[in-house]
């Protein structure tokens, strides 16, 4: 029995979010069949859609309506991260650069000119 109370358990822990470049965009589409609402009146949607960018290319996914506020998360976790990274790759080279300076002058004093 307490097998399944620990399987129970975690099936019902929120599973962690691998983040997703890119973001949910919604867009309407026009089908393209003669005489739908649609040509004339209101396109269909929204339907949402992940867009993210791979070098040159732009890529787009289509995201289930279920599943679009769990994307979005993905989208911004990605978004934190990479602005996390990006100030960590900022420290270090500050560091890297305060280190040399500091060896530089180190070194002019140990070894005088």
């Amino acid at each position: 029995m307490e097998f399944y109370a620990n399987a129970e358990q975690e099936f019902n822990q929120p599973k962690e979010l691998e983040p997703l470049e890119g973001e949910i965009c919604p867009q309407f589409i026009r089908c393209g069949k003669p005489g739908c609402r649609c040509q004339h009146d209101r396109p269909h949607g929204p339907y949402h859609y992940r867009i993210w960018r791979e070098g040159p290319r732009v890529r787009k996914v289509y995201v289930k309506a279920t599943e679009v506020e769990a994307v979005r998360a993905a989208c911004v976790l990605h978004r934190t991260l990479a602005r996390r990274l990006q100030d960590v790759r900022q420290a270090k080279t500050q560091l890297t650069q305060s280190m040399n300076k500091e060896w530089r002058r180190t070194q002019r004093l140990i070894i005088p000119q």
